[in-house]
């Protein structure tokens, strides 16, 4: 079956290149799913406390201490940053909703005006 398919892409150039093309494409996404996955994996571990050997466990302590307050600094500083972002949101809402607001008020105060186009006839 292989040498079927061999021969054929020997044959046919373009279409040997549309597979090969097709197959990097899927070696690139299984590659992209294995870094994310890594990736996740090392955010999960980011929150449990890196285990020590032997002979730094009587500084563990004070090491847990030091990594469970940098942790706690890094979670406020994402809460703040969190914050921030959805004041901005509702700021920008506010600011959209007020233009709107203005515009329907603008456009509302044209269709009162009084038209009327044989008032100046001469």
């Amino acid at each position: 079956m292989e040498k079927m398919s061999c021969k054929r892409e020997c044959c046919d150039p373009e279409e040997a290149f549309k597979l090969w093309l097709q197959r990097k494409h899927e070696q690139q996404l299984k590659e992209k799913q294995l870094e994310e996955m890594k990736r996740l994996e090392q955010e999960s571990s980011i929150y449990n406390p890196p285990t020590r050997g032997v002979r730094e466990s009587l500084q563990t302590p004070v090491l847990s201490c030091r990594w469970l307050r940098r942790k706690r600094e890094e979670k406020r500083a994402e809460q703040q940053a969190a914050r921030e972002r959805s004041r901005r949101l509702v700021f920008e809402e506010r600011q959209a909703r007020r233009m709107r607001d203005l515009l329907c008020t603008v456009n509302e105060i044209q269709s009162f005006r009084f038209n009327d186009p044989y008032s100046y006839r001469f």
